[in-house]
Order: C-alpha cells, then sequence, then structure tokens
C-alpha cells in the first residue's frame, strides 16, 4: 500500500520541479550549455587544448554546468563561495534560489548575503493578491448557471491554474525569503571564513612583495 503513494508523491516532485525549472528559464541556460560544449570541440579541434582559445571555452562551459545546477551564472567569487556551501550541506535548493535571485552579491571581490525586507513585503503582497483573486474566481465558478460537475471542474481547473501561477512566481518572491532565512547565517559563516583567508593572503602577498 506505500508503494503508490510513494510513486505518486515523486511524480508530484517532478512537476513541482520542473514548474521551478521553467520559471527559472532553465531551458536558456541549457541551450547555451550545449552551445558552449559545440564551440569547445570546434576550438579543441582547431587551436588544441593548450590555447588561449581553448581555456576561454573550457570557462564557458564551466559558466554554463554552474549555472544548470543552480539556475543561473554568476560572478567566479560567487561561484567559490556556493560550490563550497554545496560541499559543506547547505541544501541546493536553497542555494539554487539564492543565485537566481541574486541574494549572493558580489561587492568589490567580495560576496555577502543580501537581507531584503522591501522583497518579503512584496512577496507577501502577492500571496495576498493572488489568494483574494482565487477566492473571487471560485466563487464565480461556484455561481455559474450550469451542472454541479461542471462546476467542480471549473473549480478544480481554476485551482490548478492559479496552484501553477503561484509556483512559478514563488520562485522569485515567497521561497528565495524563506531559503535566506534558513541557509543565510551557514552562508555567512563560509564567507566569514572565506574572507579572512583571502585577508591573509593578501597580507602574505603584501609581504612577499617587500
Amino acid at each position: 500500500m506505500k508503494f503508490p503513494f510513494d510513486h505518486v508523491a515523486n511524480f508530484g516532485r517532478e512537476i513541482l520541479l520542473a514548474i521551478d525549472e521553467f520559471a527559472a528559464a532553465l531551458f536558456w541556460w541549457r541551450w547555451k550549455q550545449r552551445r558552449a560544449e559545440a564551440q569547445l570541440e570546434s576550438v579543441l579541434a582547431r587551436h588544441g587544448e593548450r590555447s588561449f582559445e581553448a581555456r576561454k571555452a573550457v570557462e564557458a562551459v564551466r559558466h554554463s554546468d554552474f549555472a544548470i545546477r543552480y539556475w543561473r551564472s554568476a560572478p567566479p567569487e560567487v561561484q567559490r563561495i556556493v560550490e563550497a556551501a554545496d560541499a559543506q550541506g547547505i541544501p541546493v535548493t536553497d542555494l539554487r534560489l539564492m543565485v537566481l535571485n541574486r541574494d549572493l552579491l558580489s561587492r568589490r571581490g567580495r560576496v555577502c548575503v543580501r537581507q531584503s525586507w522591501l522583497i518579503r513585503l512584496l512577496a507577501l503582497a502577492v500571496k495576498c493578491i493572488v489568494f483574494a483573486h482565487w477566492l473571487l474566481m471560485m466563487a464565480m465558478a461556484a455561481t455559474a448557471s450550469g451542472h454541479w460537475s461542471l462546476r467542480v471542474l471549473a473549480a478544480a481547473v481554476i485551482t490548478s491554474v492559479y496552484a501553477v501561477l503561484y509556483r512559478a512566481w514563488s520562485v522569485y518572491l515567497s521561497r528565495p525569503c524563506a531559503a535566506v532565512g534558513r541557509s543565510g547565517e551557514q552562508v555567512e559563516q563560509i564567507l566569514a571564513k572565506d574572507n579572512a583567508r583571502t585577508r591573509l593572503d593578501h597580507t602574505r602577498n603584501l609581504f612577499n612583495g617587500l
């Protein structure tokens, strides 16, 4: 009796992931990945693997690979922090939402976690608007003329459409705020260690240059 439930749950998770990936325009990064891989093959054939062109092509493939995993490309210093956070067990779902919404900012070569109350207020406002509009549409469906089965079907279709739309919008509104709330402190700890290491390396370079 447990297997059918697990199968349905897995199918539901796949649908939700497909909605998230479409909302994040992952199809665009997959196209760029195929293009970068084709460009790399062409460059290797013409210039060899030790050429400057090959290094640029490899870097383009690496950027597209990062974007496929984390739903958006990012500056090298942000990529380093995200990959370190992933290696330390921070959920990739939270990292994806943070990268997608640029909640990890690079300022003068240093990365910081963005905490925006404006986005939180906007997410709450959108949630209230969508819920109110859904209630209005449901009331219209319930009071419409016709057989009760048609009204039930209309209500199911309306609910499904609003559920998909809200899931897609939440990728850019409420869920990134929740991701920062869950994992932002852990990422900041990684940032603190990375900044300390960077300052130490800078100090060593200054002394070595004397």
